[in-house]
């Protein structure tokens, strides 16, 4: 049986408190809690992944904070899509009252108020079930963000397994040997790894696994994604051209030795070309 878990940082914490719930979906056992930090190689420098998170075609990746009104949390991380608009995953959307999220790029400089917030229809009526493949949510913003370009998002058939991709997240981190370890969010990350075949749950994922650097298989910026990562974006390249391919959904403890994130693990992306359609109804209705 393999451990399945979402990638959200509070409803991790949650869940470590008990009041977390375990639904039994085709024969795993998932965990809903949504995604955290990026884990890294062991013989890598976590400066290294800072920087390529950091370089322009990544700069749309962001972040989202909720207000308790007793201050701000991180919530997990999505994108900037539109000036107006971010992707990121129902896990962490409906965690809170729309009226209590910000999204920002890292900084207060960029952060604004979210005004409205939609959840794939798909996400309920599958009883919010994290290996379903409609983990999706849009939110648009009270201010349009024009500090940066927004990511384009992919509308072409999705690509072949061995494709090049880029992860990006914000959250904690740790390193394959010792598997997540740090409940310390915030830093925006990004890894990189080849997109494995789909037949690891459904045709809705991009499934990359976490290659240990011993086996000569992992790239040269390998990375597992880890819970607060949740909502984050896949990228891949095309011609020149950065487009998202998916938002980041849940882990799995695919080599079964109990250790969340560590080498052997895998890491699953809602592919995002099968819900274009939904994205472009939602959107031009409601700009800004």
């Amino acid at each position: 049986m393999v451990a399945v878990r979402g990638l959200d940082f509070r409803v991790r914490a949650r869940m470590a408190s008990g009041a977390g719930k375990l639904l039994t979906v085709a024969g795993l056992v998932s965990a809903c809690s949504p995604a955290l930090g990026i884990v890294i190689r062991d013989d890598m420098p976590d400066a290294s992944y800072q920087a390529l998170a950091a370089q322009p075609q990544f700069s749309a990746a962001g972040r989202l904070i909720y207000n308790s009104g007793s201050g701000n949390f991180f919530g997990g991380s999505g994108t900037l899509i539109a000036r107006n608009w971010a992707l990121t995953a129902a896990n962490v959307a409906d965690n809170q009252a729309p009226a209590s999220w910000r999204f920002d790029l890292g900084g207060q400089s960029t952060r604004v108020e979210v005004a409205e917030v939609f959840i794939h229809p798909g996400w309920a009526l599958s009883g919010m079930a994290i290996t379903s493949g409609f983990d999706f949510a849009l939110m648009r913003l009270a201010t349009p963000i024009t500090s940066v370009t927004p990511a384009a998002i992919s509308r072409r058939p999705s690509p072949a397994p061995g494709t090049a991709i880029v992860h990006t997240g914000f959250g904690g981190t740790s390193t394959g040997t010792t598997g997540f370890t740090s409940q310390t969010p915030n830093v925006k990350r990004a890894s990189t790894n080849e997109l494995e075949a789909t037949d690891f749950f459904t045709l809705f994922f991009h499934c990359c696994d976490f290659d240990n650097p011993a086996t000569g298989d992992a790239t040269g910026l390998e990375g597992q994604l880890a819970p607060g990562d949740s909502g984050g974006a896949i990228f891949g390249n095309f011609g020149g051209a950065w487009q998202v391919l998916g938002v980041h959904s849940f882990i799995a403890d695919w080599n079964g030795d109990g250790i969340l994130a560590n080498y052997g693990d895998i890491m699953a992306s809602n592919r995002i070309e099968p819900f274009v359609p939904w994205i472009d109804a939602i959107i031009p209705r409601r700009r800004a």
